[in-house]
Parts: C-alpha cells; structure tokens; sequence
C-alpha cells in the first residue's frame, strides 16, 4: 500500500459522466494547471466519446485541446481512453486509421494508452498494442467487468477464470499496467478484493481499477481493491465525483494517510473550489437532477450503465411509452444473452439499446438486425464471450450471406473525400472517425460555414443569471428590476387540467372581459354564467379535450397506410426516429428482396432499412442527413406482380 498511487479522470470521465462532455477546453485548462502540482500518477484528459461531442457539439478541436491541455500538464502525464478498434468512435476503423490516430495522439503530448476491446477479446488489440509499444509508449489494456448472475464466483461466463485469463493474455502481449473497468460500478467491494488479489498473486504487472460510484458500491470497492494490492485507482476532485461519476479523491486521500500516500491535497482543495465556483456552474443545466437518490437503483438491479438507461428512456419517450422502461430493461438483458452475453460497455451499449428497442417495439420475431449486430453475430468485430443464440445465428447466415458494405473509411479515401476542407492529418483523421458531423465541423473551423448559436460558450456571468433565474421561477419572485404586470384575477378565473403527453399541468384561466363562457367536452357542451367585469359583446372560449390513440407497436411499416392505399405497392416506413445516413438506391431503380434501399442511423448505430419484395422504386421521400419520425414513409415501390 506504501506504492498506492491516484490517478485523475476529473477532466475527461468525470465531466461526461456528470455533465454530458460538455466542458469547454478553456475551464479544463484551468484545472489542469493545479492538478499538475497535486501528485497524481496520470490525468486523462480526453478519450471516448470526448471526440464526438467535441467536434459536434461544442464546435471544438479535440487535438488542440491535447495540446492546450499539455502546455498545463508539465509535470503529470496525459492518458487518453479508447475503445480499441473504435478509437474514439463507434466502429472498428481501418488499421491505417488507428495507425494515424496513435501517432497524432502521441506528437500531441499522450504518453498512456489506456485501451479496451468492447467484447474482452484481447486479440482485437494485438495490432494496436503492437503500435504503441514501438512508438515506446505506455499500454495500459483495461478489462471490462460485467456480470449476469449476482455473484463473480457463482457467474457462468464472467467469473474469476475469467478476468485471470484476460488478465495474463494482456500481459503476455506486452503490457504496462493493467486496469480493471467497472462502468456500471457493480463491482462490489469483496469481489473486488477476491479479484485483485487473485490477479497479483498471478501476474507481475501494476494493476489499477476504474469503478462509477452509480450504484454506491465504488468508495468501499476502491479501499478493498487497495487492500487487496491495487496499484492505482481511478478518482475525481469532490464537485467532479459521485452520483454517475468516480470517488471523490479527497476522503480516499485522508483515507490512506496512515498508509503513506504522499500527495498535494492543497492543490487538489484549490482545484475543486475554482470548480465548484467559477466552473460548473456554467454546466449545471446538464446535471441531471430529477432524482434525488445519489445511487441510481436500476442500474444496481440490471447491472446497466445510467447513460445506457438514459438513452432508452429517450427513444421509449419518442415513442410515447415511457413507462415500458422496466420491460425494455428485462428485454435488453434477452437480447444481451441471445448476442453472446456481450460486456455492456460503448460502444456496444448502442447496438445492444438499438436491437432490444427494435426487438420490442417493432419486431416480435427478431429479425429485423442493424448492420453492427449482423457483424457482431457474424464475427467481424470479434469473439463474443459466450456463443450467441444458433437460431439468431443461422437465421444471419441465410438472410445476410454477404458482408454488409458500410464499412468506415480508410485514411486514404477519407483524405479525398474531405479535399478543400481539411488542411492537415489531423482534420482528415476527425472526418474519417465521423464523416457525416466531421465535414460540418471543418466548415465551422474554417469559416466556411456559421455555427449555430447553440455551439458557443456561455460566460460565467450569464450562466449565474440564468442560475438566479431558474431558481426565482422556482420559487414565483421576480428577477432584479423586472416589474410584476400581472392584473389580479378576476371572479371568472377557472382551473383546467392539461395534458402534454404524459405531463399534467393544472392551469388557471381567466377570460379577459367575458361574460359567458363555454365548455366543450366529448360529450356535451355546457353553458356556465359568469359575472361580467364590463359591458362588452360577449367573446367566446372553446377549450377542447384531444383524444389520443395508443401508438401501435406493431410492424407497422409492413403494412400500406390508408391515405394511400395502393394493392400493387409498398410503403417503406422508418421503424423509429433517427437521421438518414444515406440512399443505397434513387428513384426508378429495380430492387431485390433483401437489397439494402437506405441506411437509417438511431442511437448511434446504422440501420440497414431492406426491400421486402422484389420491385421498382416509384417515390423516394428522404434525403441524406434528414432527420425523420417513427412510422414516416421513406420509400414506394411498386411490386412486380
């Protein structure tokens, strides 16, 4: 324990886990300038989705941040986090690619790779690993925890063999350090112990643990897992940590004094005040604060991350059934055991989210598939834990004989793709991760292109304002210097329930100089006398109730809507919301069953939507980069008879 070291993720996992990613590069510059003086063994600083939302979101540049970043980390070493194969991205990319992204990452300043296979199948990293060790870097595999039963010990696939045997295979291959990667913080604190002690006692190499406080198990796990020989452990400063985030390096710090941990907690003090003070608050409308619990129980019943409860949530509200949330989850986990009891961690949160809503909502026989399962349950993106169900699996091998042809851009086309946009490696490399949102983004950088309004950073001054705003609404005072022009209610004031979706409302209406006032229901209109304030012609108010039928949850893109029943054609439905990723076919075009008509991209996965018949295609009613609604018509085609 005297060897104990702390790592930080404050700047990267802590401000996604938290806050969305939505830091801005100048507030982690910031940080970063008194956590260098605070003795941490590493700070990572960007990695997994950081990129994305970067480029998209925040109009930023993810490789200046490394190197802004670096200018303040002089004296600790940046890490960066990938998703093996997928870098930063969502699908395993060409080796030049990540050949590309390894080199740049390093120039920039990253000295750890701190990398992970989605599926645990360590030879999927062997070419990476091979590429950083020869640049002299440091690998640190990380080992994704999961589990399907209650208990490590008692689990049919993620037992203590298990993490022992990834754990030697990447030790075998060369690497640094180890850490074990608890997303979903269901590692509980004597596994913990049980499984680093059985770790070090068979391995030679550093082992570290990277564990989410979101089912209230990580503090406790982070001191077994000391106990137990861990190296190192991942944490955040205090305003930074807890709820879906990491432990709060400060009472760790007081914690393993007596045992001779060395830092500058001063510095790490400082630090989370200037957080708590002129930083966060900027970001406190992305703190989610519906709940009060600290823990979040489901994610402790279904052993699934928030983020991936959060984005199921999103589609089921799309879809008007929010509360089908708990079958959704029990389905998930079908549909998890049917794929090859797959870790849950991004990016195969989205492909397993995108199957189980498909499999649910839309498809009882389940064979509606996005082209990420088809790869997965085919073996192009690795060996999966377990075998995956042999229905599922010879109904793919009938049904989709041939790879799916949407795979990422190498470099080289990527570079010709983008010519006139990009001006350097770096700007080819952001486009080739993501294409669709990467050329925008390089029409921001340059200028050639205004960003939305939304893009911009807000200043500390106007999130204050608005932060006093919010709370006057709250609590029904006015802001400073505003004047209360509300007229007093008069003696015809009535309540109405409203209803917005699953939303209630009760509303106060006051009729303005009315003397009669109708009331229209389904089923009778009613007059109701009401004193009059002046003599004035009588005005009317109709209120009346909607009346909403339940959205089916039927394969309702299979069958021809109403309005345009035609005996001989086809309506191409989208199954749910999402964007159009791109057209495989144009109008008058002959198409096969089976043929691939457009690419559908929800949840951050691409739906391949296939012809049923055989036919011409008569009407193509999207186009590229189109966000549409669940149940639009994308496409007719007129049948061969």
């Amino acid at each position: 324990m005297n060897n104990l070291k702390i790592s930080d993720v404050s700047l990267r996992d802590g401000f996604q886990s938290l806050f969305g990613g939505k830091a801005r590069t100048s507030d982690l510059a910031m940080l970063a300038g008194l956590l260098d003086d605070a003795g941490y063994y590493f700070i990572e600083v960007i990695g997994g989705a950081s990129f994305d939302i970067m480029h998209r979101v925040l109009n930023e540049d993810p490789w200046e941040r490394i190197r802004t970043l670096g200018r303040y980390l002089k004296k600790t070493p940046m890490a960066i986090m990938l998703r093996g194969k997928n870098l930063v991205g969502y699908h395993p990319y060409p080796d030049d690619v990540i050949d590309a992204f390894i080199d740049r990452s390093a120039s920039n300043g990253i000295k750890i790779f701190r990398v992970f296979d989605p599926l645990n199948y360590t030879k999927n990293l062997e070419k990476i690993a091979k590429k950083i060790k020869s640049e002299n870097l440091h690998f640190q595999p990380m080992i994704c925890f999961s589990l399907t039963s209650d208990s490590i010990e008692k689990d049919e696939v993620y037992n203590f063999e298990y993490y022992l045997e990834k754990a030697k295979e990447y030790e075998s291959m060369g690497a640094d350090s180890i850490t074990i990667k608890d997303t979903s913080g269901i590692l509980s604190p004597y596994d913990a112990y049980r499984l680093i002690k059985n770790i070090k006692l068979n391995t030679k190499i550093p082992v570290g643990l990277h564990s989410h406080s979101t089912c209230g198990f990580a503090p406790m796990t982070h001191i077994k897992a000391v106990e137990a020989g861990a190296d190192f452990i991942d944490t955040c400063i205090a305003p930074l940590a807890g709820r879906n985030s990491h432990p709060a390096v400060e009472p760790l710090f007081f914690s393993f004094i007596p045992k001779g941990l060395s830092m500058n907690i001063e510095k790490i003090m400082e630090a989370g005040q200037l957080a708590e003070k002129e930083i966060l608050p900027k970001y406190r409308q992305y703190l989610d604060e519906d709940r009060l619990s600290l823990i979040n129980s489901r994610s402790l019943k279904y052993k699934l991350p928030p983020a991936l409860i959060s984005s199921i949530l999103n589609i089921l509200k799309d879809n008007n059934i929010k509360d089908k949330l708990d079958q959704i989850l029990l389905e998930f986990q079908k549909t998890r055991k049917s794929l090859g009891n797959i870790p849950v961690v991004a990016p195969l949160t989205q492909l397993l989210a995108t199957q189980a809503v498909n499999n649910f909502l839309f498809d009882k026989k389940k064979s509606v598939l996005s082209s990420q399962t088809i790869k997965l349950i085919k073996g192009f993106l690795g060996k999966t834990p377990a075998k995956p169900d042999t229905k599922l699996t010879a109904m793919v091998r009938e049904k989709y004989p041939d790879q799916e042809s949407d795979s990422p851009l190498d470099l080289e086309e990527a570079a010709r793709n983008i010519k006139g946009f990009a001006v350097d490696i770096e700007d080819e490399l952001v486009y080739a991760l993501f294409p669709a949102t990467g050329k925008r983004f390089l029409k921001w950088k340059y200028k050639k292109e205004t960003p939305p309004e939304e893009t911009y950073p807000v200043s500390l001054e106007d999130a204050m304002k608005r932060l006093k705003h919010l709370k006057n609404l709250k609590e029904g005072r006015l802001d400073d210097g505003e004047v209360d022009n509300r007229p007093e209610k008069g003696p015809g004031t009535r309540s109405f329930n409203v209803f917005v979706d699953d939303e209630f409302f009760e509303v106060l209406v006051d009729p303005k100089d009315e003397a009669v006032f109708y009331s229209t229901t389904l089923s009778q209109r009613q007059e109701v006398e009401i004193p009059a304030q002046k003599q004035k012609p009588a005005s009317y108010i109709s209120v009346e109730e909607k009346t909403y039928s339940p959205k089916k949850n039927t394969d309702d893109f299979k069958k021809t809507p109403e309005k345009e029943n035609k005996s001989n054609s086809f309506f191409l439905k989208s199954p749910m919301p999402g964007s159009i990723v791109s057209l495989r076919k144009k109008t008058n075009d002959r198409v096969k069953k089976g043929e691939i008509i457009i690419i559908l991209e929800a949840m951050k996965m691409k739906n391949p939507l296939r012809s049923p018949v055989d036919g011409i295609i008569m009407e193509i009613r999207c186009s590229g980069g189109e966000q549409v609604p669940k149940d639009s018509v994308l496409c007719i085609i007129d049948i061969d008879e």
